[in-house]
């Protein structure tokens, strides 16, 4: 029976070497490579890392892994590979009988300089910070009125409207004056902001320190590349986050790396 059947035994020998080859070496999984030749062109590639992989907690969604999201019932989580990336990815979770659920995933553009730990972050140095922190009650945005479905305050963007960078009680906040005040005319980014919501960083009621900077804002993707550390997603996207936040599930915003172990992980929040 050997003799008889040894040349096809051989053969199907040679086969099984060459499987297991692919398999060490990793050629024969091609998810990855798929991934990037399925998204759109210009379309962020949603955080991966080899340390660590949103994918292993399906069945543990981020939220309950992650050191601390207080009272919140709600949350807008952005991640990315490392510090250094430009592009990442939005979720948004919520919870459903107590327990947490992925109710959006979308990519997303951030700082030109990638991520910063936020409590070493300066200034003007074109990073999205990393941290936890409450979100306001109220979106705003150039836009006449809100997306329908809109469960947020919604404030319209003037002529007359800023986000205040003086150092005094209104920092980091929305002002609106006759004249000309120190912060950012928010009138002059109408595509960027059509939409758009504080992330609570370095905002009361959160911890302030205002060498950190301020007017950090999660809002439409309306220029190339990435950001001056602000969070950017699609017009459409940005609608749909709109729609989904909910003041009475107080929202925190929650920004961190997939690199596990590390100070700006996101399960370091």
């Amino acid at each position: 029976m050997t003799r008889q059947f040894g040349r096809a035994g051989a053969v199907a020998a040679c086969a099984l070497v060459a499987l297991a080859a692919l398999a060490v070496t990793g050629l024969g999984d091609r998810t990855a490579t798929d991934r990037a030749l399925a998204a759109p062109a210009g379309t962020p590639t949603p955080a991966r890392t080899e340390e660590a992989s949103l994918e292993s907690t399906e069945t543990t969604p981020l939220p309950a892994e992650m050191g601390w999201v207080g009272d919140s019932r709600q949350l807008v989580v952005v991640t990315a590979d490392r510090l250094g990336e430009t592009t990442g990815t939005v979720r948004v979770f919520g919870q459903r009988d107590g327990a947490w659920v992925e109710l959006l995933e979308v990519p997303a553009w951030l700082g030109r300089r990638g991520m910063r730990d936020g409590a070493h972050r300066v200034q003007g140095d074109q990073t999205t910070p990393t941290g936890i922190w409450r979100m306001p009650d109220f979106v705003f945005g150039a836009h006449p009125s809100p997306p329908s479905g809109t469960k947020m305050r919604y404030r319209h963007i003037t002529m007359r409207t800023w986000w205040s960078g003086r150092r005094d009680k209104t920092f980091n906040s929305w002002v609106v004056r006759k004249g000309r005040w120190h912060g950012e005319h928010l009138s002059d980014s109408k595509r960027s902001y059509e939409f758009a919501i504080s992330t609570g960083f370095n905002a009361r009621p959160n911890h302030v320190r205002m060498s950190r900077g301020c007017a950090i804002f999660l809002h439409v993707h309306a220029h190339p590349g990435g950001t001056a550390g602000c969070v950017a997603v699609s017009r459409a996207d940005m609608i749909r986050i709109v729609r989904l936040l909910d003041p009475a599930k107080l929202p925190r915003f929650a920004s961190g790396t997939t690199v596990s172990g590390s100070a700006t992980s996101i399960w370091a929040y």
